[in-house]
């Protein structure tokens, strides 16, 4: 067929133009999405007609244009007499136009591929045709696409609208599935039954659900064993204990803390959580918390400016608070992951010659500017301790004193009292000591308890016995009866007793990984929050404290008159009133808790190396 003078004209309008974009020069994907390439005709009576030039059909007498709708193809012929003029097809606008219809979705992320595609086709566009009007939105339109694109290569998901990790999206999944399941169980009372029948098409959708839940649950630990050590690789510790500690909170919550779970699907009752072992969380924590030590940055470590020497600086950080092999009953379970900012704290208890200063500031100046404000109007802050003599000498720790008394001592020297967290960083370090010096029993340590005295005692009579008994006498000498030490409390600023200090008798210190003195025994110690026995459960991960106002203050470490299990660095005390809200044991009347204190830094970031 003979191609006429005309189609060549029609081919060097569509090509003209120096440097103009043709589909050769357009990538495939780009040519996927293109329709068949068209032309538009401008006919002399006004109509414009546009399809697929069928060149090999034309010739110099007539035009022939082709267009598809689905299965239906139709052609029209079109003299060369009716055409007023041709325009070639406009890629810009036909790919600008594609590129509108390419949307984000409000609730969930998009595959890798699809946020790959759509930026790649952006970066043609801009590319091609870098005068365009329409750049600026092709522009955002790619920004949108790549900030998900990296939000989805960091591991997060989308989730109703908010990108978060897979763990918390399993986790936000399921929840909504119990959700689903608590409104059918009360719409349909026994669907969980398998013996069910009243309504089988409710019935398959409730075992549908159940399955799914299932499945997440089932998923769960292995998307954890997947998930940490991708994180510890790239060294997101921060994101790591992030995400153990939401599966470890889930765990809790919906087996160990709620035994009716497992009786109550609507609550999450699936036995594969009752069945998990959970030394295995335990473990993933220490790898977090190892990995993050072996890399932090040795400048966090470096204390800041301080002009008080009384004051040791604590990095904060990451540390593991709780005790190990607590079971759910206990006030220190469960182990968990926290994160602290880093601040000072006395080095010692706060004695009794610094909180007689704070008394009479009080009663000769009628200052009371620094109490708190649900403490006693005019409160007397005379400590139960000073009616004792042997309780009462100015380098012994201050005790007998309440929770508020603590309170406006803090404050009145500018400082606070600590948080049950910052507490245990200081008193375990991060190395998770059962007890400040290590995992030696009290009973073979130089502590002022009961079982350190009885140690410290026969310690010195080991190394000063008593004369033996004289041979020739007409008396019978008695032997000296076993040494005691006295019950009381030491010198804030001495690692042994008064007996001990001439020299005669060394014992290994009960050293603090901070060199904090007396954070076992002789003076318990208040801190900020409320007793709560679920808080370790419960307790945000960063900076926590109980607010909420409960039977009593938190004490801690144990005092000259405790049993070892008191002394552990994770052992709570409860202050409930009438006398431990005073600083005093419940049945002596003994005067045992005292304080120290802390000073706020301001937050640091968590770098590494």
């Amino acid at each position: 067929m003979r191609i006429c003078l005309f189609l060549l004209m029609v081919t060097a309008l569509a090509n003209s133009g120096v440097g103009a974009v043709t589909r050769s020069d357009l990538s495939p994907a780009a040519l996927g999405l293109l329709p068949p390439q068209s032309t538009t005709l401008a006919l002399k009576d006004g109509r414009m007609v546009q399809g697929e030039l069928m060149a090999n059909e034309s010739n110099d007498r007539e035009t022939v244009i082709r267009n598809t709708s689905g299965k239906i193809i139709s052609k029209q012929r079109y003299l060369r007499t009716e055409i007023l003029e041709v325009r070639p097809e406009n890629l810009e606008v036909l790919l600008a136009n594609l590129l509108k219809e390419f949307h984000l979705s409000t609730k969930t992320n998009l595959t890798a591929t699809a946020y790959a595609d759509t930026i790649n086709l952006c970066d043609e566009f801009m590319k091609h045709w870098p005068a365009s009007k329409e750049i600026s939105w092709v522009s955002g339109k790619r920004k949108s696409f790549a900030d998900e694109q990296a939000q989805l290569a960091k591991g997060l998901e989308k989730l109703e609208g908010e990108w978060m990790p897979p763990i918390q999206a399993s986790l936000t999944r399921y929840a909504a599935l119990c959700q689903i399941i608590t409104k059918a169980q009360a719409q349909y009372p026994s669907i969980e039954s398998p013996n069910y029948t009243q309504n089988p098409t409710a019935k398959n959708s409730f075992d549908g659900v159940l399955e799914r839940r299932r499945a997440i649950a089932r998923r769960l630990p292995s998307l954890m064993t997947e998930r940490i050590p991708i994180l510890l690789q790239a060294k997101e510790f921060d994101q790591a204990a992030t995400e153990m500690d939401l599966f470890l909170r889930f765990w809790v919550e919906h087996v160990t803390k709620n035994k009716t779970n497992r009786s109550h699907s609507g609550r999450g009752g699936d036995s594969e959580f009752a069945e998990m072992d959970f030394s295995v969380l335990i473990t993933m924590e220490k790898k977090i918390l190892e990995s993050y030590l072996a890399n932090r940055n040795p400048d966090e470590l470096k204390p800041p400016a301080n002009s008080d020497p009384s004051l040791v600086f604590i990095p904060g950080g990451l540390f593991l608070l709780g005790r190990e092999n607590a079971t759910p009953a206990d006030a220190d379970f469960p182990m968990r992951l926290i994160r602290i900012k880093p601040f000072f704290i006395q080095q010692c208890e706060v004695s009794n010659a610094e909180y007689r200063r704070f008394v009479e500031h009080v009663r000769t100046t009628q200052d009371y500017s620094m109490e708190h404000p649900d403490a006693p109007p005019l409160k007397d802050h005379q400590a139960s301790g000073w009616k004792t003599p042997s309780l009462s000498r100015d380098n012994q720790p201050v005790v007998g004193v309440d929770w508020f008394d603590a309170y406006a001592y803090a404050k009145w020297k500018g400082l606070r009292l600590p948080t049950e967290a910052e507490w245990e960083l200081a008193a375990r370090g991060h190395d998770c000591r059962m007890y400040p010096w290590g995992a030696t029993t009290p009973a073979e340590m130089a502590v002022n308890t009961p079982s350190g005295r009885a140690y410290v005692a026969a310690e010195m009579d080991k190394r000063d016995p008593p004369p033996p008994a004289k041979r020739f006498s007409c008396t019978r000498e008695e032997p000296r009866p076993p040494r005691k030490l006295p019950v009381e409390t030491w010198n804030v600023d001495q690692k042994t007793p008064s007996e001990l200090q001439g020299g005669l008798y060394t014992f290994d210190p009960a050293d603090n990984p901070y060199g904090l003195l007396h954070m076992a025994g002789n003076a318990a110690e208040w801190v900020q929050d409320w007793f709560d026995q679920a808080s370790y459960s419960v307790m945000k991960q960063t900076d926590p404290v109980n607010t909420t106002k409960g039977s009593g203050h938190v004490f801690r470490g144990g005092s000259y008159l405790s049993q070892d299990q008191e002394l552990m660095t994770t052992a709570r005390g409860n202050g409930t009133p009438p006398h431990l809200s005073k600083g005093c044991q419940p049945n002596t009347l003994i005067p045992i808790i005292g304080f120290r204190c802390v000073k706020e830094i301001g937050e640091l970031p968590i770098t590494t190396k």
